[in-house]
């Protein structure tokens, strides 16, 4: 049986993994990454290679860009949110 990350390389994620924005990789959101490191390592078509390493990297935004932002807008008082 191979190990999990016998396909992949340097640019494999885990859980855990903190992006350059502090944001935390889930279990879930490493597994989705990898698996586009994996195609990409068996891809042979350089177009084919370029157009997965674009997705995985669309990905790896999408995944950072979770992280919760601090909010700059002031809370609306209770009192105007009942009336």
């Amino acid at each position: 049986m191979t190990h999990p990350f016998a396909e992949q390389d340097e640019h494999s994620a885990y859980e855990g993994y903190v992006c350059h924005n502090d944001h935390v990789m889930s279990k879930y959101e490493a597994e989705a990454y990898n698996k586009y490191t994996v195609q990409i390592n068996r891809e042979r078509h350089p177009a084919t290679r370029e157009f997965l390493l674009d997705q995985r990297h669309r990905l790896y935004v999408a995944i950072c860009d979770e992280t919760p932002r601090k909010s700059t807008c002031l809370p609306i008082p209770r009192e105007e949110v009942i009336s």
